[in-house]
């Protein structure tokens, strides 16, 4: 089974996708990791998946506002990226189970200290209306 075959992404997305992190690794490492974690789901995708290897079908469960193709689409690039490992197992229905990779298991005080700074910023902007962006 190729990698489009269930994404429904074109294996030439993955590779341009992989092309541009890589000249922003090269460039700039915080903004290489800040494009990685780039995504309106991934942050929470990886949380999901931090708690324990995840199949595709209770993501979708837990993150129901986020539509298939999206969540395909975020799930391939993070492991792209190599930050969660996809495991097909050889049943009917096919099971696919994805989990951290250390090198994601090595973002979590990272995201621990983003999650604090954003709460931080939250209550900041609640306290002061006049700094809120328009």
């Amino acid at each position: 089974m190729n990698e489009s075959s269930v994404s429904g992404t074109p294996p030439e997305v993955l590779d341009n996708h992989r092309k541009y992190i890589g000249q922003l690794e090269k460039e700039c490492p915080v903004r290489a990791a800040i494009n990685v974690l780039r995504g309106r789901w991934k942050p929470s995708i990886l949380c999901e998946i931090a708690k324990g290897p995840q199949r595709y079908s209770d993501l979708r469960k837990t993150l129901s506002q986020v539509s298939a193709q999206t969540m395909t689409v975020q799930l391939r690039e993070l492991e792209a990226d190599g930050l969660i490992t996809r495991e097909v197992y050889a049943e009917v229905p096919a099971r696919v189970e994805y989990q951290l990779t250390p090198l994601a298991e090595s973002l979590s005080e990272v995201m621990v200290e983003l999650e604090a700074w954003g709460e931080r910023y939250l209550t900041e902007r609640a306290e002061s209306p006049s700094q809120k962006p328009d």
